[in-house]
């Protein structure tokens, strides 16, 4: 190990301290020692030296071991701990162990001493490392979900037996139910479901559970607490295990209500438009072509000897092209 390692060795006898030293110079460890043996200069050294590692005798003048690992883990819990002592009996030694130690080395076998250091080192790496890691999974875990809280759609996480994990505050306020609530952990039931689209749900969710889909997107009616029935668009995922296995199902929901009566609006006035150019096309033109023909026999002299019963079909064509005009007027304020 070429690193040079800061080391507080809690020791209160100078010939054990050198012969120490002089043990793991030779297994060509480079030190950066500091000496301590009461209880402030411990503490001192740990907040100002910052060790890499501590090696701590058992007895000394002030306080024991077992103190000082107390204090090393308050202080600086992941710094690695090693008793280096005379004598110390197994059941002191498992119990140092089980507080916390990460080994103990008699000093009659310092032979053994270089190799505990670079395994409690090596061990405080992956721990240091893991940690990194916690945090940083830790942090996006919060990131995720600070962005999951503040979407606009609902998030909605489930097991494979559609029980909820997950359902963000978006979701919440969507449909009003809160997570034990949601499906009451009946499946086939589909309470949330507008009846007649329980069954195209059900299919879907088969296919998800199953693996035989990994992703859609559907409308549907659901139906909220207080009752009513609001059009919702899902985009629904799987995320599956290393064997290929559905583990969670992820929806992202929108209340698309307005959005489908709008629509729908538009639809109905989409109609309506079409009914009055079948009117403007259709009904027009049949009662005008009849008033045409009657104004151009009346302009012939010779064609006058039935002119009362012209005059009444001509009446009669322009009461009905008048209704015409009125249904179309109706309708094209009904558009309105």
């Amino acid at each position: 190990m070429e690193k040079r390692i800061k080391v507080i060795m809690l020791e209160d006898s100078e010939e054990d301290a050198g012969f120490i030293l002089k043990t793991l110079h030779r297994a060509g460890l480079i030190l950066d020692t500091k000496i301590v043996f009461t209880r402030n200069d411990f503490i001192d050294a740990l907040q100002s030296f910052l060790p890499d590692l501590i090696l701590s005798d058992h007895q000394l003048p002030q306080f024991n071991s077992m103190e000082a690992l107390s204090i090393c883990k308050q202080t600086s819990p992941l710094t690695p701990f090693i008793l280096v002592t005379g004598a110390v009996s197994e059941e002191f030694a498992a119990s140092i162990i089980k507080a916390g130690a990460d080994d103990y080395v008699l000093k009659n076998n310092l032979k053994r001493l270089p190799t505990a250091i670079i395994q409690a080192i090596d061990k405080k790496l992956i721990q240091s490392s893991l940690h990194d890691t916690e945090k940083e999974l830790i942090v996006a875990h919060e990131r995720l979900l600070f962005h999951i809280e503040n979407t606009p759609l609902g998030f909605i996480e489930w097991d494979t037996n559609l029980h909820i994990q997950l359902l963000s505050k978006r979701a919440e306020e969507i449909f009003g139910w809160k997570p034990k609530e949601w499906l009451k952990g009946e499946i086939n039931e589909l309470s949330q479901v507008h009846e007649e689209d329980r069954e195209m749900v059900r299919k879907i969710a088969d296919e998800l559970i199953s693996g035989a889909i990994e992703r859609n997107s559907t409308q549907q009616r659901n139906i909220t607490k207080d009752g009513r029935v609001i059009w919702c668009e899902w985009h629904n995922s799987v995320l599956k295990n290393r064997n290929g296995e559905v583990i969670t199902i992820m929806s992202l929901v929108q209340d698309v209500t307005e959005k489908k009566l709008a629509e729908q609006a538009i639809k109905e006035q989409n109609t309506k438009l079409r009914d009055i150019a079948w009117l403007q096309s259709h009904g027009v033109r049949g009662p005008l072509a009849r008033i045409l023909g009657l104004i151009n026999i009346l302009q012939h002299p010779e064609d006058q000897q039935n002119k009362s019963e012209l005059m009444s079909y001509l009446l009669a064509s322009a009461n009905e092209l008048d209704h015409v005009i009125r249904n179309i007027v109706n309708k094209s304020e009904e558009v309105e």
